[in-house]
Order: structure tokens, then C-alpha cells, then sequence
């Protein structure tokens, strides 16, 4: 009774063989199941390595503030250097992440005629104060003649490369400048005035402007009983100049004194005197305009008179725009 028949038996072997085999199709089905997470970190790597950053170099140019005249002293120019910081994107796109003033990056600066002006250093590294001005290099350029050239400062990082192009040109600068000084005295019924004038050009050469001219001077009294006249006198003048690197145009004068005739008729007596007067005196030895030109009044007291303030205003035109 509990012994297997041929055909129990066989029916035995057939379930174990369809147990192994349902067996082996679930291992199968979840070995399959379980590689679908693998796929996905599989497929997400390609995105990840596509964010990795672009870094670009831009370099700037900040040149001095015009005009450029010949000269010895050479203008400053600032040059800054950046990184552009972007994240590409699919269809050829990318997002923008910053933009930072970045030292370290190898800048050269060239000029395309030298005859006009030249650059020095021919090289630099920017960041030469890595706390106050991290992307800055700083070059000079030395006008030597009046034309124009092309200055090219040229950024490298990482086989990157920027370049900026500015185009200068160079002047042999000329000036027009006129002074006006005027004096006068009021008190106890008399009147004394002098009124006086300049006008010249002043021209560049090699980077020096110079230019003269005589101030003259006329002048009046009134004040009865006495009559008084007083001769035309002129103090010739002596100008010179130069733009300094802040872009400032300074002037200096030179006076020379010039002879005055004074005749006097006074119910007392009368006479003729002569005397010197020298406006350096008026203690006005220089001034300052920008290099576009510029007017200022100056009041000044004449050393050991005792008339008060007189006033002297002096203009300033580069001579293209004076008509000159």
C-alpha cells in the first residue's frame, strides 16, 4: 500500500523537474527585474559628465582719458582679465554662472605701428594685488610721434584665448589759451584800474608745449583835482605744459616785467614816473584743466600793494576745436 506504483513515480520525477524549472524563471524574471536600477545610473552618468563648467578668458582694457599727446612720460593702462564661468545644456545651449575678475592668466600686449607708440611690458600675468585688484595687469604705452595705431592685448587660459583691440591715436597737441586779469581800486574819491590780455597758441613738440605771447596791460584814473595817465606796459609771457598721466592738462608761466609812464598833474605839482611791474608778483605761477580744455578764474593779490584782489581768468581750448 505505501509502495510507489511505476506511474506514481513517474508522475513524481515530472512535478520536481516543473518545480526546478518555475524555480528558475522567478531567479531569471528578478535578475531581470533588478538590473532595471542599474540601466538608469547607467544612462544618468552621460548628463552628469555634460554639466562639467566652461571656463573662458575675457580680457578689458581701460586706456587713459583722451587726447594722447606725444610726450616722454608714458599713459598708464589698465588691463583686466576675467573668467567666464558657463554650464552647457542640450541643443547647443548653456547657462550663464558668473563672470569674475580672475589673476593668473598670461596677457600680451602689442602695438601695430611702434614708430607711433609702443607697450611695455610686452607680457604680464594679471593679479598683481591678489586682495585689491585680482585680474588687473598693468602696462604703459609711450606716444613717440603723432598717427594712429592699433594696441592688441591678447588673454591666455588654459589654451583659451581673448583678445581686445583699441585703436589710439596720437597728437602733437596744440592749445589755444587767452588770460584776462583785471584790478581795481575805489576809495576816497579815486578810481585805479588796469585791465590786461593774452592770446596764444601753445604747440607740442616732443611732448613739451610751449608757446608765448605779451600781456598786455592798459590803465586809468580818475579822481579830481589831480589828472592822471598812465602808458600802455606789457609783461611778456612764457607758457609751457604737458598732460600729465591723470589725463590733466598743467600749464606753467613764466613772466618777464614790463615799464609803465605815469604823468601826473595835480593842483600841487606834477610829473612823469616810471616804474616796473612784473606779474609774478601775483604769485600765479601754474594751473590745471582737464586735457579738453577748461577756463579758471584765479584771484591774486599783487606782493606789496595794497589794492585789493585783483582776478585773472585763464581759457583753455585744444586749438582744432578753438578754430585754430
Amino acid at each position: 500500500m505505501f509502495m510507489n506504483t511505476p506511474l506514481q513515480t513517474g508522475s513524481a520525477t515530472k512535478r520536481r523537474v516543473l518545480s526546478r524549472t518555475i524555480i528558475l524563471f522567478l531567479l531569471f524574471a528578478f535578475c531581470i527585474g533588478s538590473a532595471v536600477p542599474v540601466i538608469s545610473v547607467q544612462a544618468d552618468e552621460p548628463a552628469a559628465a555634460a554639466a562639467k563648467e566652461i571656463l573662458t578668458p575675457i580680457v578689458e582694457v581701460q586706456l587713459p582719458p583722451g587726447p594722447i599727446c606725444v610726450r616722454d612720460e608714458p599713459y598708464s593702462i589698465l588691463v583686466t582679465t576675467f573668467i567666464d564661468k558657463d554650464i552647457p545644456r542640450t541643443g547647443n545651449k548653456v547657462i550663464h554662472v558668473s563672470k569674475e575678475p580672475s589673476g593668473g592668466i598670461s596677457v600680451k600686449g602689442t602695438s601695430s605701428d611702434r614708430s607711433v607708440g609702443t607697450i611695455t611690458p610686452p607680457a604680464q600675468i594679471s593679479g598683481f594685488d591678489l586682495d585689491l585688484n585680482p585680474g588687473e595687469a598693468a602696462f604703459s604705452f609711450t606716444a613717440l610721434k603723432a598717427g594712429s595705431t592699433v594696441l592688441t592685448f591678447k588673454a591666455t587660459f588654459k589654451r583659451k584665448v581673448d583678445q581686445a583691440l583699441k585703436l589710439i591715436k596720437v597728437e602733437n597737441c596744440d592749445y589755444k589759451v587767452e588770460m584776462h586779469a583785471s584790478d581795481i581800486f575805489t576809495g576816497s574819491g579815486v578810481t585805479i584800474w588796469t585791465v590786461g590780455d593774452l592770446a596764444t597758441t601753445i604747440k607740442g613738440e616732443n611732448g613739451e608745449l610751449k608757446g608765448s605771447g605779451d600781456f598786455a596791460f592798459d590803465s586809468g584814473f580818475t579822481g579830481p583835482p589831480c589828472s592822471i595817465s598812465y602808458s600802455q606796459y606789457d609783461n611778456p609771457t612764457t607758457i609751457t605744459g604737458q598732460v600729465d598721466n591723470s589725463g590733466e592738462l598743467v600749464l606753467n608761466f613764466q613772466y618777464q616785467p614790463g615799464q609803465i609812464t605815469e604823468d601826473a598833474s595835480c593842483p600841487g605839482g606834477g610829473g612823469t614816473f616810471t616804474q616796473s611791474i612784473d606779474l609774478t608778483n601775483t604769485g600765479i605761477a601754474s594751473a590745471t584743466f582737464p586735457a579738453s580744455g577748461g577756463t579758471r578764474s584765479i584771484r591774486f593779490t599783487y606782493a606789496g600793494s595794497d589794492a585789493p584782489p585783483g582776478t585773472m581768468i585763464i581759457t583753455v581750448e585744444p586749438s582744432e576745436k578753438a578754430g585754430g
